[in-house]
């Protein structure tokens, strides 16, 4: 027999122990075509998922994608799990970080870390603006017939990055 025609036994494993793995991580990343079996919700870590979300700053709206998949999951571990995975999303590293590389927030942020948060991310969304600055400017040179003085209003590019 030839090698093309056998078939590779341990790659189907892997194929089939990622797909399980990706069912029993959690609905987090795609919702599934129909509802997992109670057997497969009831192994699910809603706490972990949650905090998962959180971690990531998914909305609360995320919930609902996760009872279409799951209707009895226990709601309560997966809200103190993202609550829990906020406290880690909701720091102003993370709000730079965030700012700088342009991806969108969504509201997600308790009251009081929010107002560090939200600095920290508009000054991250600053590095990505270019600032048109005006100034006035005064000049000396040389022009047709000889030395010139003259003043003007002068333009470019803030870079304060550099």
């Amino acid at each position: 027999m030839t090698t093309a025609n056998r078939a590779n036994p341990r790659g189907l494993g892997l194929a089939a122990a990622c797909l399980g793995g990706a069912l029993l991580a959690g609905c987090a990343s795609l919702p599934p075509a129909r509802p997992l079996s109670q057997a497969q919700c009831a192994a699910i870590d809603w706490r972990g998922v949650g905090h998962d979300d959180g971690a990531a700053g998914a909305p609360s709206t995320e919930l609902a994608r996760h009872v279409a998949a799951c209707p009895g999951l226990p709601q309560e571990a997966w809200a103190q799990g993202r609550a829990q995975g906020l406290m880690s999303y909701c720091t102003a590293e993370n709000g730079y970080r965030l700012g700088r590389s342009g991806r969108e927030y969504f509201g997600v942020c308790p009251a009081g870390p929010a107002e560090v948060f939200l600095r920290e991310y508009e000054r991250g969304l600053d590095f990505r603006r270019p600032t048109v600055v005006y100034a006035p400017s005064f000049g000396y040179g040389w022009g047709g017939r000889g030395p010139r003085m003259g003043w003007g209003v002068g333009w470019g590019w803030r870079s304060d990055w550099w």
